[in-house]
């Protein structure tokens, strides 16, 4: 017997998600023009992923780790710095992965430890964080209907994406910024810290424009005065960037981060060094989806006939929903009695950590923790900066209407402002925004008809009407396949509704078509 089967052709993401560490090991020697060390006052650390690559399973990674060092000098006065990087190599071994697949790797640092060697030498453990999305678009074809002498069909709809854009590039920002008026010019650089906040980024056909603003705090020596001074500077910057096939209606996610930082002294139109040249290159990371709504059977039978159902079990991965929003968070951070006593503020930077996120009663709820870096000029000459580190936790609850159980979560998170004061009892009152954006999916094995052929329908009853005791877990559906009889002519001689419920031991009387 002869059926007709319609099809219809869908790509869907197959996505692997891995989070190695890497240990970067290295010695930091202090260079020649630079006095012995005395005591290191901080370590900052910052991971960049230079160029990766897919091959058969494996991936293979090189990237970069920043460091910069402040540090007091055993033969001079005030406060010094030495910047300098090591390299990072990891090569992650993974059967799944493909040459071809689209990937993106992000890094950030996750742990530092530091310890004086000697005066010229400093040993430095940085553990690196790596976070790899690889994604292969696979193909998959559904049946979706199915013609023929009295069919019945049961389909389901899923939702599918399709990753169309999965790019990296580089934003550049170059200034030239002024030391306010009534600053003291500049003798040397001691260091200057980056951050990126007002994030906006808008998708048009083929382009992602983005604005932002990065937040340069300096602090730096001068001839005349013993203690550091510090300066901020905000630089907006407007960049678009090309990504082939990127559309408003996708799924898009933009990352930024700091990949490289270059700041000097130079001098003003009167010959004083009272400007900061930066050289700032950003990584922005682009992904985006297609979401499509499919269909397929999943079951199927003929009142005329029998049919012979070949069926697939697909792995989805459904995307439910996509999330975003802020929170702000506000903590009083108390300097502890035994660190030097904070005269002066000299920056914030905060550092958020995702520590757990899922669906809960129709909301995505993130609970992380903010690694809050206070750098401040204290009072005593013998420790004239000190660092004081304290955790700030942070709790985020977003509407999410994709949200249901089994459902899993991929949140990012970023801090985009950070403001402070000094209350008159000494604290330092920091308030942060914190934003996370959020993927909610499920991945799930669905059986799909992928072919069907119709046989002979052999009856080794000819009754009329069969009388049919229900059992437990039946449903109308089942019962009227093994019959081959329509639900509704069920329901109409037991005069059920539409949506009535089947009981253990109920009488049915099954009509033959």
């Amino acid at each position: 017997m002869e059926t007709e089967v319609t099809r219809s052709e869908y790509e869907v993401n197959h996505m692997i998600e891995l989070s190695p560490q890497v240990l970067a090991d290295y010695d930091v020697i202090v260079p020649d023009y630079q006095p012995d060390l005395l005591k290191i006052l901080q370590v900052d650390a910052n991971a960049a992923v230079q160029h990766f690559e897919v091959q058969n399973d494996r991936i293979t990674i090189t990237g970069k780790v920043d460091y910069k060092i402040l540090y007091i000098p055993d033969s001079a006065t005030g406060i010094t710095s030495i910047i300098t990087s090591a390299p990072f190599n990891h090569i992650e071994e993974h059967a799944g992965a493909k040459q071809g697949m689209l990937c993106s790797v992000l890094s950030d640092v996750e742990h530092v430890e530091f310890s004086l060697i000697n005066s010229r030498k400093v040993g430095i453990k940085t553990v690196v964080g790596l976070d790899i999305n690889l994604v292969e678009n696979q193909s998959i074809s559904t049946i979706t209907g199915i013609e023929g002498d009295d069919i019945e069909l049961k389909k389901r709809v899923f939702r599918t994406s399709r990753r169309v854009v999965d790019r990296t590039c580089d934003i550049s920002v170059s200034d030239t910024l002024a030391v306010p008026v009534g600053q003291p010019s500049i003798q040397s650089l001691i260091k200057s810290d980056v951050t990126i906040r007002g994030k906006d980024v808008k998708v048009i056909s083929n382009k992602v424009v983005t604005k932002g603003e990065l937040v340069v705090c300096t602090l730096y020596s001068t001839e005349n005065e013993s203690m550091p001074v510090c300066t901020c500077h905000e630089v907006p910057f407007t960049e678009i960037l090309d990504a082939d096939g990127i559309s408003e209606t996708q799924n898009t996610h933009v990352s930024f981060h700091v990949q490289s930082a270059d700041f000097k002294a130079a001098a003003d139109v009167d010959g004083d060094l009272r400007n900061i040249t930066m050289d700032v290159k950003l990584g922005v990371q682009i992904s985006a989806d297609e979401v499509t709504e499919a269909e397929a059977v999943y079951d199927a039978y003929s009142t005329q006939s029998d049919l012979n159902l070949t069926t697939s079990c697909i792995e989805l991965q459904e995307m439910n929903d996509y999330v975003s929003g802020e929170s702000t968070v506000k903590s009083a951070i108390t300097i502890p009695p035994e660190f030097p006593p904070l005269m002066q503020v000299y920056n914030v930077v905060a550092k958020p950590y995702i520590n757990s996120a899922a669906v809960q009663g129709g909301r995505v709820v993130i609970d992380g923790s903010i690694d809050a870096y206070v750098l401040y000029i204290s009072e005593r000459e013998d420790n004239l900066l000190s660092n004081y580190k304290e955790e700030v936790p942070f709790h985020m609850e977003l509407d999410c209407s994709g949200g249901e159980p089994g459902c899993s979560v991929k949140a990012l998170c970023d801090v985009t402002h950070v403001s402070y004061n000094i209350t008159t009892s000494g604290e330092v009152e920091a308030r942060m925004i914190v934003s996370a954006d959020a993927n909610v999916f499920k991945t799930s094995n669905v059986d799909i008809v992928t072919d069907v052929e119709a046989l002979p329908l052999e009856s080794a009853d000819d009754s009329s009407i069969i009388l049919y005791y229900v059992q437990k877990n039946d449903s109308l559906w089942e019962i009227a396949k093994r019959y081959h009889t329509k639900i509704s002519k069920v329901q109409d001689v037991n005069h059920l509704e539409e949506d009535a419920a089947l009981t253990s031991g109920m009488q049915l009387l099954i009509p033959k078509s």
